[in-house]
């Protein structure tokens, strides 16, 4: 009965690691292809070229110089262009990344707990969660209070992104 519960208890803490690992994974994949495709595309090349140009706009006087002015002018307008496309451009290839990182990972996720989808996680008193006590056994055809692998996956990975969603943020900024 005791080896049970440590199997119990490791299977749980096994499935709260790869949730974690799918979640950093994730948000770790989508930043090294956003890196990739800013540097990739140039943006920041374009971006100071863009303030090179702004700076020297401020620099001339409009009424002494208007010729030097407007050239000086519509070459930061170009470059504002070019910024802006650019940027549109890194702004899809970005959303494309996201989108497949999460659809890749997603499936990963989708099959591991396909996999683990008979499999019991722990069991607790159906009391103690009452209202979900079937639900959360659901496929793995144990009696109210068991709760499965796959529903331990979902819980772990919702309170793994909640808990690492503001420490992502922070590293975004």
């Amino acid at each position: 009965m005791e080896d049970d519960r440590i199997i119990e208890l490791v299977s749980a803490w096994l499935l709260f690691f790869v949730a974690a690992g799918f979640e950093i994974a994730r948000q770790i994949a989508f930043k090294v292809v956003k890196w990739c495709i800013t540097k990739y595309t140039g943006l920041s090349r374009f971006q100071d070229e863009e303030r090179r140009c702004a700076a020297e706009v401020k620099r001339i006087n409009m009424q002494d110089e208007f010729a030097k002015y407007a050239r000086a002018s519509r070459k930061l307008n170009k470059a504002k262009d070019r910024s802006k496309e650019l940027g549109r451009k890194v702004t899809m290839m970005s959303l494309f990344a996201w989108v497949v990182t999460t659809a890749v990972l997603g499936i990963i996720s989708a099959v591991f707990m396909w996999w683990h989808r008979q499999r019991v996680v722990f069991l607790i008193q159906a009391d103690w969660i009452y209202p979900f006590a079937t639900v959360l056994a659901f496929p793995s055809g144990e009696p109210a209070g068991a709760v499965s692998a796959m529903w331990w996956l979902i819980i772990c990975r919702q309170v793994i992104s909640s808990c690492l969603g503001p420490v992502f943020r922070l590293l975004r900024s």
